[in-house]
């Protein structure tokens, strides 16, 4: 199917390299507006105050038989832009080779009718895709970001519990090595969901955790948010103060 990726960042970039062996593919810059009409049109740039009406923008240019979302975006997004749309956000590490990663994790797939889920099912599948249907719009629009959210608050347990050994002079070895056999002891006893995710206590950088934050809480308020927020200036205005350096990039 012919299709037109819009937004030549990471993802784009990305969707690109897994698409084109499969389908017809081209790819475009925001901004950029040189095609004619097309089947499928990929919208994979950031979201944000003017993101609905680029998307409409783009819809009437290229007049899609099918926009697919995989941007992260406020709650509602999607049945605002209306017409023939499905949510599929993308999922995987940014780095080092986001390409590589993404058929790893079944393409979810939400769309309110069956006529456009389906034509989104069959584009997938056929570049070897496992997928996921929903017509839960709203609840995919919000798990995506709570699941980027959530390593947010992984990162910044590890930045309290930094804090907390460097007050007491403990050492992080020993705090490594509880987690180690905690969670080899919870595997040992097939009791998988008893274990977690031992994470490093480096600054929040990319483009996914703390952006997910900052849409979400437009929306709704919760402590969390900031709990993750003002762990992760304190990491970073040390990390900058004793290394020179910004954030380490950790990208979702």
């Amino acid at each position: 199917m012919k299709s037109l990726i819009i937004g030549r960042g990471e993802v784009g970039e990305a969707l690109f390299e897994v698409v084109r062996p499969y389908h017809s593919t081209f790819i475009r810059d925001v901004g950029e507006c040189d095609l004619p009409s097309v089947e499928v049109m990929h919208i994979c740039f950031p979201d944000s105050d003017d993101f609905i009406d680029e998307v409409k923008r783009y819809q009437q240019k290229y007049k899609p038989n099918l926009t697919i979302i995989h941007s992260s975006v406020a709650v509602g997004t999607t049945e605002e832009i209306g017409g023939r749309i499905v949510y599929s956000p993308i999922r995987g590490r940014h780095r080092p080779k986001l390409s590589v990663e993404l058929k790893f994790f079944p393409k979810f797939i939400a769309c309110s009718n069956k006529r456009d889920s389906d034509v989104a099912v069959a584009y997938f599948k056929e570049c070897g895709w496992d997928v996921f249907t929903t017509r839960d719009i709203v609840g995919t629009e919000l798990v995506k970001m709570l699941s980027n959210i959530h390593m947010g608050v992984e990162i910044a347990w590890a930045q309290e519990v930094d804090r907390i050994l460097k007050h007491f002079k403990g050492n992080p070895s020993t705090y490594e090595k509880w987690e180690e056999s905690y969670n080899a002891g919870y595997f040992r006893v097939l009791q998988p969901h008893m274990m977690r995710p031992i994470m490093r206590p480096d600054p929040i950088g990319g483009h996914c955790i703390l952006e997910c934050i900052e849409i979400l809480r437009q929306q709704f308020s919760s402590p969390i948010f900031e709990f993750v927020r003002s762990s992760n200036e304190e990491v970073k205005k040390n990390h900058i103060q004793k290394n020179g350096k910004g954030s380490i990039e950790i990208r979702t």
